[in-house]
């Protein structure tokens, strides 16, 4: 699941890592799926939380990441079984329009705002009317920006890629939300013809006027009854999803459960990826399959109390060595100010005996 701004035939096997650094202050996020898409400039967008603090990580010399993640855990019923950076090119960089850089499989922007979306280049990419209002309404949060892959025309499985940034709130962000332009998420028809929030409330209505046996319009009740097909779509989708958590436990916003236990092994090869990965304390796979609610999950950090803890502690010494400080200004300036007066008496004894 993702946000793609057109049609496409299908959208399957999502594998997302994500894991926190070693002062838990970033995330990275690793993310690959198969997408069958046939309409040129279509886009997969991800929403990403502190978007000026986003890096990128190019994995394709580490194509078998997930690989390796699947080797850290086995299912409950199975038993025990145990067991870098890439280069980034600038490809446009013309005034007014975001750069566009090789990432992996993808050719990828990044957008700052909801504002620095119109930005886009518009060669390469397409987004529908659809997605922008997605966008527009879900994530018109100053917070959030968006990353933004051009995709094949073609059924393919996408090279695995990465980006980290700052955490935002003590919550890692996972984008995990769907939409593509067929109905999934809105009636393809609402953006050619004018269906917009307010129809939707006036149709939803008339819909509500039709089950208390009130007068109708058939218009109206087709309207309506177009809504209550899709209307459990809005807020359920499918999903066919493995999602890592490295150091995060537990999705904060849903009650997913895991089948997996963790070996205690940690078979990642770290030093393939340009991020501060922390000592390996918690790792947890989610196999989402079948009809879930339709949103991006967040999950909690391992030891973000202990942190939290640790940094008032800090802030309190900070405190401590700030009025210790002040204190030592203040003797300093009254040893200061009594040294100039006794001087000051000294020079008017002085006169009073040259006199």
């Amino acid at each position: 699941m993702c946000i793609i701004s057109k049609e496409v035939k299908s959208v399957s096997k999502t594998q997302i890592l994500v894991a926190v650094d070693s002062k838990k202050e970033r995330q990275l996020v690793v993310y690959s799926n198969k997408i069958d898409n046939f309409i040129p400039g279509n886009a997969m967008i991800l929403p990403v939380p502190n978007p000026s603090s986003v890096k990128f990580h190019n994995l394709y010399t580490y194509t078998d990441i997930f690989n390796d993640c699947n080797k850290m855990v086995y299912k409950k019923t199975d038993g025990f079984k145990g067991i870098r950076d890439g280069k980034i090119t600038i490809t446009n960089s013309r005034s007014r329009t975001l750069d566009v850089i090789d990432v992996g499989s993808y050719k990828v922007s990044l957008a700052n705002s909801l504002d620095d979306l119109k930005n886009i280049d518009k060669n390469l990419f397409n987004l529908g009317n659809g997605c922008e209002e997605l966008l527009s309404r879900d994530y018109n949060n100053p917070n959030f920006g968006f990353i933004i892959c051009s995709l094949d025309v073609r059924n393919k499985k996408y090279h695995p890629f990465g980006y980290s940034h700052q955490i935002l709130n003590d919550e890692l962000f996972i984008p995990t939300k769907h939409y593509h332009e067929d109905g999934s998420y809105f009636p393809k028809k609402s953006y050619t013809k004018g269906f917009t929030p307010t129809k939707y409330a006036f149709y939803e209505s008339a819909f509500n006027d039709v089950s208390n046996n009130n007068s109708f319009n058939v218009d109206e009740l087709n309207s309506a009854f177009e809504i209550s097909q899709f209307e459990d779509k809005i807020n359920n989708e499918e999903w066919d999803h493995e999602i890592f958590l490295y150091n995060a436990t537990k999705f904060t916003n849903n009650k997913i459960k895991s089948d997996y236990i963790w070996n205690k092994k940690n078979a990642i090869e770290m030093e393939r990826i340009d991020f501060d990965f922390g000592v390996l304390v918690n790792f947890e796979k989610y196999n989402i399959n079948g009809n879930f609610e339709n949103i991006d999950l967040k999950s909690s950090i391992v030891g973000i109390e202990n942190v939290n803890v640790e940094k008032k502690e800090e802030k309190k010494e900070e405190k401590k060595e700030e009025k210790k400080d002040e204190k030592k200004e203040e003797k300093e300036e009254h040893e200061e100010k009594k040294a100039e007066e006794e001087e000051e008496q000294n020079t008017r004894k002085s006169s009073c005996i040259c006199m």
